[in-house]
């Protein structure tokens, strides 16, 4: 899948669930799981930066990963271990970190989170 998705084509109250990306060439995309299927998302932009500073109390960086040939973010000790064995598992091609926004329908409000891997 390429290029924006209708916003009322994609309806989270249909679906239950919707995703947000970002290519790599910047725009932003937004569809339901089943329009999103078979996006890419470790070729995508992080949907948000990822911050440190001295003295914080978590633990970003860098993951070197083989399965993606590329770098991934992760925002925690946790995050790292998650990456580290996503990365040996044999059954995994590739994984990224916040490759999109999820958003759902949470009784009056609409949520919404970014993932730290994706498998």
């Amino acid at each position: 899948m390429r290029g924006h998705i209708d916003a009322g084509e994609a309806g989270i109250g249909r679906t239950g669930f919707e995703i947000e990306f970002v290519e790599v060439a910047g725009s932003r995309c937004r569809g339901s799981l089943s329009q999103c299927w078979t996006v890419k998302f470790e070729e995508m932009a992080p949907v948000r930066g990822f911050g440190w500073s001295r003295g914080q109390k978590h633990f970003p960086g860098w993951w070197w990963s083989a399965s993606t040939g590329q770098h991934v973010g992760f925002e925690s000790w946790l995050e790292c271990d998650h990456a580290m064995r996503l990365d040996f598992g044999r059954e995994v091609v590739a994984f990224s970190s916040q490759p999109f926004w999820l958003y759902w329908q949470a009784g009056s409000s609409v949520v919404r989170a970014a993932p730290g891997s994706r498998a």
